[in-house]
């Protein structure tokens, strides 16, 4: 055997163990909500409404209307959202620690980690990686 394979047997020995010793708690995501009317399932769902402008007098402006009309808009949705399972990798590194991460905000990662880790920013490496992305998937292909 050679002397890298021992290390990786060692690291994989390791990792196991810790995977083993930390506690896990599974929850039920909550059900999917019926999709079968896009519009009123989106409408349903919690939301904060964004004024877009405060000018005018929007009642005595329909009220003058020659022909008001009544429409409904729903603002079109993207879901900036993981297409597959992520993960993050990280080497204690004696106290500047490197991870391996498919962040899309590496910077704020970092910024992060320094508070949970009581370190300065400086102290921590992010190298970002390619992640199961739509996003990422095109810059890959390119």
């Amino acid at each position: 055997m050679t002397s890298k394979f021992l290390r990786l047997s060692l690291v994989t020995a390791v990792v196991v163990g810790l995977a083993v010793a930390l506690p896990v708690r599974w929850h039920r995501p909550p059900d999917l909500p019926d999709m079968s009317d896009l519009p009123g399932t989106l409408r349903d769902q919690p939301a904060t409404p964004r004024r877009i402008s405060d000018t005018g007098d929007f009642d005595r402006g329909m009220a003058e209307s020659i022909r008001p009309l009544t429409r409904s808009y729903l603002w079109p949705y993207h879901l900036h959202g993981s297409i597959g399972p992520s993960c993050a990798v990280a080497d204690w590194n004696a106290g500047r620690p490197l991870v391996w991460s498919g962040t899309q905000n590496p910077h704020m990662l970092r910024d992060d980690l320094a508070v949970l880790a009581e370190l300065p920013p400086d102290a921590i490496e992010v190298r970002r990686q390619v992640r199961p992305s739509s996003a990422n998937r095109a810059m890959s292909s390119a």
